[in-house]
């Protein structure tokens, strides 16, 4: 079971696989709400379970399956799904969406588990003082610049996740959806 920061009650998934996609949907800025195993008729006496229902901040609904691509039977799982689209699924939501281990990976896990761990500890002091400290940096910095020169590690690290959930840095790296952040990252100043 996960905390839901949303505060819409707990998220209780069935699988690890589940819970990563749970902490990466509640990391996303323009999502307002998240639950849990979502139970929908795609046709006359026939269900299936979504694993997400998520309200984005535009108003769009969508529903989500959350499988690994390594056990997703996809051509079964869409033909399902593709049936719920004709039955139902303007009862429930406005779209569907499949999503699997290549959409949240192991790095997109980490960076949003991180995000979330920065939100709750959020000191927007230390966010003012980490802007300070970057307008008198280059573009381009190395993570283990930033830390040091911030002084305290703790509130540097929570600092600078903040300000990358807020959109002022960037992790620069060819593969972003699969490099995880680490000390010797550089980040990229972008607003």
């Amino acid at each position: 079971m996960l905390a839901n920061p949303l505060g819409t009650g707990p998220l209780r998934c069935e699988s690890w696989f589940e819970a990563q996609c749970a902490t990466y949907l509640m990391s996303r800025r323009d999502v307002v709400d998240i639950s849990c195993q979502r139970r929908v008729e795609f046709r006359k006496g026939e269900y299936h379970y979504f694993d997400f229902r998520v309200v984005y901040r535009s108003g769009l609904v969508r529903l989500v399956a959350a499988r690994p691509a390594s056990l997703l039977k996809y051509g079964e799982l869409v033909g399902r799904l593709e049936q719920f689209t004709n039955y139902s699924l303007k009862y429930h939501a406005d779209e569907w969406q499949i999503m699997t281990d290549e959409d949240v990976t192991q790095a997109v896990f980490s960076h949003s588990a991180n995000i979330l761990r920065a939100r709750a500890l959020k000191n927007e002091e230390d966010c003012m003082r980490m802007r300070r400290l970057l307008s008198g940096m280059s573009e381009l910095i190395r993570i283990t610049e930033l830390l040091k020169e911030f002084g305290r590690l703790g509130a540097a690290r929570t600092a600078m996740w903040n300000l990358i959930d807020e959109g002022m840095l960037k992790h620069v790296s060819s593969e972003p959806g699969r490099k995880t952040i680490t000390d010797i990252s550089y980040l990229r100043q972008c607003a």
